[in-house]
């Protein structure tokens, strides 16, 4: 999918109820069909801004790898849930993007983690992104939380997380959160 350079603000309306351990999670844009799919803007200099305005997460991903570039997310929250602006669980390749001022919240016995990304069970690649003023209330990796089994990557390229001006945070790795349970990890 191709966006063009601009703000795109979502409205209540705009969200999509996904269930999810019981509860509904407002999301933007739900992958669940293809292997694989693209979002891209024109360039570096011409981002695309997605921005869910608080009503809930950006992106949900259940079966399906993502390619993200040159777009920028903020203004995501997830209530009870994981992954702020982010969640999947395949594969997430990510460039000239920025996650900032995405929220998890945990409360009422929920889990928030990672309120920029949270991703399970795939593998990320980060090249010359940029992480700030994402937090999770009551939860670990504010930037990023990266869980599973088996052998993952996780590889980092030119990519700032947090700053002195704008800092992620959490109760545990306010910048990034890892937590594998098989060795053999790639970081």
């Amino acid at each position: 999918s191709s966006l063009k350079k601009g703000d795109y603000e979502a409205t209540e309306d705009d969200m999509t109820s996904d269930r999810e351990n019981s509860q509904s999670i407002k999301t933007l844009l739900v992958f669940s069909g293809p292997s694989k799919v693209t979002i891209k803007a024109p360039s570096d200099t011409e981002r695309a801004i997605l921005n869910a305005k608080s009503y809930g997460r950006l992106i949900t991903t259940k079966t399906t790898e993502l390619e993200i570039e040159n777009v920028n997310f903020t203004g995501g929250k997830a209530n009870n849930s994981t992954g702020g602006a982010i969640k999947t669980t395949r594969t997430l390749s990510l460039k000239n993007s920025d996650i900032y001022s995405n929220q998890a919240i945990k409360s009422d016995g929920g889990t928030g983690h990672g309120a920029g990304i949270y991703i399970s069970y795939g593998n990320l690649s980060l090249d010359s992104c940029n992480f700030y003023d994402n937090v999770s209330t009551n939860g670990q990796g504010g930037a990023l939380y990266m869980t599973g089994t088996g052998v993952k990557t996780l590889t980092v390229t030119s990519t700032t997380v947090g700053n002195l001006d704008n800092p992620n945070k959490a109760t545990r790795g306010g910048g990034i959160y890892l937590t594998f349970a098989t060795t053999g990890s790639t970081i």
